[in-house]
């Protein structure tokens, strides 16, 4: 029997709420024991920006059960640092006709962070 790796999402209490065909929200608490803070930064954890793409990439495939397209990331913006405690709403639109993905992390209500996941047009 081949042991069942386990996922980042697991430590996560998600609140997945599909809004339509091809959008999603998902809320969460950023909890320490996320694998991502690991050594980013030793007394002042961050959610580093490839692990806030990479979980944008988990939820999407949770919520329809596939990847992007490919692994090109774009139009990536950084405006807050994102940290353990922090509850974070995740919104997500999904290209079905292309397979990318646009993210948006939101930090009460504003953008922290969003980017896209493989090709959009």
């Amino acid at each position: 029997m081949t042991p069942t790796a386990s996922s980042p999402l697991d430590v996560l209490d998600l609140d997945i709420r599909r809004t339509g065909e091809t959008t999603a929200e998902i809320a969460f608490t950023l909890v320490p024991e996320l694998i991502y803070f690991d050594g980013h930064f030793p007394g002042q954890p961050i959610l580093p920006g490839v692990s806030q793409a990479h979980l944008a990439v988990l939820l999407a495939e949770r919520v329809w059960g596939g990847w992007p397209s490919s692994a090109t990331i774009s139009r990536l913006k950084f405006r807050r640092v994102l940290a353990p405690g922090d509850v974070v709403v995740l919104e997500l639109r999904h290209y079905p006709s292309t397979g990318g993905l646009s993210f948006v992390f939101k930090l009460n209500g504003s953008p922290a962070s969003q980017g896209d996941v493989g090709d959009l047009a």
